[in-house]
């Protein structure tokens, strides 16, 4: 999109007009960074410059050759035209958010919530698994009251699982859901519109 600009030799005669070409260049290059900004697509910015510049300097030297001044004369030509499109461009308006804010902060923290519900729960599965696979392995004669021991944590396990997992849906209940997967749903698609 953008012109390069040359680079200027000590002692070179053309220096004086190396350095307006450069100028000249420069005044485009700003002026496509300002497009940018305002909107404009690169797309277009390079279909300018290929019909403003590219195209206009070819038909130029064909017909009469190179001249330097006709030359910065197309480059601010094209300058003034990209201008007029920046002037015409309209930026789309801001989009809205289609959820509140602070709803969406509110959903955040019983998402939050949830996920450490969620990790304690892990915590406590991989314990009963744990546990079973040690009573399991718990074989033998004079192994009973290690065995009843075992079976004791894993009640207890287990009725910590269910807790929680009531916890759960309270957490989602309290917050307005039927229940944690209605949560999940409205909160992924609360996530994507963000």
């Amino acid at each position: 999109m953008y012109l390069a600009t040359k680079k200027i030799e000590k002692n070179n005669p053309r220096e004086a007009e190396i350095r307006v070409d450069n100028a000249a260049r420069q005044e485009w290059n700003r002026t496509v960074d300002v497009a940018l900004v305002e909107g404009v697509s690169e797309k277009e910015i390079l279909k300018i410059k290929q019909e403003k510049i590219t195209d206009k300097t070819l038909e130029s030297i064909r017909t009469q050759g190179w001249l330097p001044e006709m030359f910065r004369q197309i480059i601010r030509g094209a300058k003034d035209f990209l201008q007029e499109v920046i002037f015409k461009f309209k930026l789309p308006p801001k989009p809205v958010p289609k959820i509140d804010l602070q709803e969406w902060k509110d959903m955040q923290k019983v998402m939050e919530k949830l996920q450490k519900q969620s990790q304690e729960m892990k915590r406590t599965q991989q314990e009963i698994s744990s546990l079973k696979k040690q009573l399991s392995e718990t074989r033998g004669f004079f192994k009973g009251k290690e065995r009843k021991s075992l079976e004791n944590k894993i009640e207890q396990a287990e009725k910590s699982e269910k807790r929680m997992h009531m916890n759960m849906a309270q957490t989602a209940k309290q917050a307005g859901y039927a229940d944690v997967q209605s949560f999940v749903k409205v909160y992924d698609k609360s996530a994507k519109l963000i």
